[in-house]
């Protein structure tokens, strides 16, 4: 009798949270940035750490529902994040603090426009996720202590802070020194080189509102 054999779709959706109410790291000096686009050393400012920094655990996460294409995206989305936007938008004052790593595809003549949504030039933050906890061989060269992203808003009117943190599924926030899982024995941590090895440049990216 012949076998029947089940295809499995992985489970991609993601992990997020969202926390009102929050006291950002390093407040005081996201404060004083001005709008623009920073290298985080530039400014004396440290990357964030999810786990280090105690900003968000896996157990206060929760899956994102994905987008159904079939149906229509108004009736769609988490609300907590929906409400969230609807109330930046509606502040004129807020501020979003973006943090991750900078792309940059864009040509010499800066022309060049974002092949999904379409914006020029073709320059911005990506990685706005946690990046660390990342198995070998699972995007195991974007791990790094100090190297997540989140975006913290300003909610400047009443004068608080919400956080919005991402994850996936697979990543640990058991990890060591390199940010490479502790359970992850075939990662290869140079012992003799206890600094950071990631080759990404962690960058933020602070957008104000436009009255």
């Amino acid at each position: 009798m012949p076998q029947k054999t089940q295809n499995l779709l992985a489970d991609v959706r993601v992990l997020y949270a969202l926390k009102p109410n929050i006291t950002p790291p390093q407040v005081e000096a996201l404060l004083s940035l001005n709008n623009g686009m920073f290298n985080l050393p530039d400014q004396g400012i440290v990357g964030i750490d999810f786990v280090r920094d105690q900003l968000v655990t896996k157990e206060q996460m929760q899956l994102l529902p994905l987008f159904n294409s079939s149906q229509p995206i108004e009736d769609q989305g988490e609300p907590q994040i929906k409400q969230l936007v609807e109330q930046v938008i509606a502040e004129k004052n807020a501020v979003l603090y973006a943090f991750g790593h900078r792309y940059e595809q864009r040509s010499a003549q800066q022309t060049t426009s974002n092949q999904v949504w379409g914006f020029q030039p073709d320059d911005g933050i990506h990685n706005i996720h946690m990046n660390q906890g990342n198995s070998r061989g699972n995007h195991d060269d974007e791990n790094g202590r100090g190297e997540d992203g989140a975006l913290f808003i300003y909610l400047r009117d009443s004068n608080t802070w919400v956080g919005v943190y991402v994850a996936f599924q697979t990543q640990s926030f058991d990890n060591d020194s390199h940010g490479y899982p502790l359970d992850d024995s075939q990662h290869p941590t140079d012992i003799s080189n206890p600094q950071n090895p990631s080759p990404h440049s962690h960058h933020h990216h602070n957008q104000q509102q436009s009255p």
